[in-house]
């Protein structure tokens, strides 16, 4: 899983600050897209009912690189193409890398703490939780809004020329990088995927997600899926964003004691793809 919801509000600040600085050529649908990551691949053949090719397992393998090496490989597919999508994809791209290299030890922090009150949870399901709270906490915090407010299909806009262009680059990448030739459709059909399962995830009643909860009462040792839906609050067992700011380190062992917030994260993630934005505009 991922943050998706902060994703895209973190995408919505600097897409604004853009056009604030009346940057050329700005792809608002591709930089939101770009700001997912590779997220969009976790839920290709997602619900039950789909079956094929599964591309989900390469949303760990992506994450598991280094961004340099992902950035060079979209380089070189870029190379020779003039396209103000693939460009704005691929500065969304550098911002995501940006928000996870501030909030990855902080995330990973806290699957610590539950993993330790939870030892009979799945670690999938426990990071679930950990993002989908912070999804809740962030758009309260940004929006004063609920997710029964938020159209989680918006995390990935529906426009055709850069779902196709995402399709092509990430075709691209899986032979690149993994050696693993797939058809175009089948990245289509994640892209696709992505939208439809998003648009399960809305959750306007909250029924879904309690009723799943219901379902699997007693079973926290198999995979919960109610752990994917976004209730209208976080809960107060623990505190997911560090409001209080208590000290939190990562790695346990050997980590500097820091005491920031995700909030603070987040805002720090944000200048310095502002700043990354008045780099690459000076590059051009």
């Amino acid at each position: 899983m991922f943050t998706l919801i902060c994703q895209y509000l973190y995408g919505e600040q600097i897409g604004a600050y853009a056009a604030s600085q009346s940057v050329k050529k700005w792809n608002q649908n591709a930089f939101l897209w770009g700001v997912q990551g590779y997220g969009f691949l976790a839920f290709h053949r997602f619900l039950f009912w789909q079956s094929g090719i599964m591309l989900k397992s390469y949303a760990e393998r992506f994450g598991q690189l280094e961004p340099s090496v992902l950035h060079s490989a979209v380089d070189s597919y870029r190379q020779g193409k003039a396209s103000a999508v693939l460009d704005c994809y691929r500065f969304g791209l550098a911002c995501f890398s940006v928000l996870k290299e501030q909030t990855e030890p902080f995330i990973a922090y806290g699957l610590h703490m539950l993993a330790q009150a939870h030892p009979k949870e799945q670690a999938l399901s426990l990071r679930n939780k950990i993002e989908t709270s912070l999804d809740i906490i962030m758009l309260r915090y940004l929006k004063g809004q609920l997710p029964t407010e938020f159209d989680m299909k918006q995390v990935f806009p529906k426009d055709e020329e850069v779902q196709q262009e995402v399709a092509g680059l990430y075709r691209y990448l899986l032979e690149t990088l993994f050696d693993e030739k797939q058809d175009i459709s089948v990245l289509l059909q994640a892209v696709q995927d992505a939208r439809k399962a998003c648009g399960m995830l809305n959750d306007r009643s909250t029924f879904k997600k309690l009723f799943l909860e219901r379902m699997e009462r007693g079973r926290e040792h198999k995979r919960r899926l109610s752990s994917y839906f976004r209730g209208v609050h976080e809960g107060s067992a623990y505190d997911y964003a560090n409001t209080y700011h208590a000290q939190w380190q990562w790695p346990i062992e050997g980590g500097t004691m820091r005491t920031e917030s995700y909030m603070d994260l987040f805002a720090r993630a944000v200048e310095q793809s502002k700043q990354l934005l008045h780099q690459s505009q000076k590059e051009r």
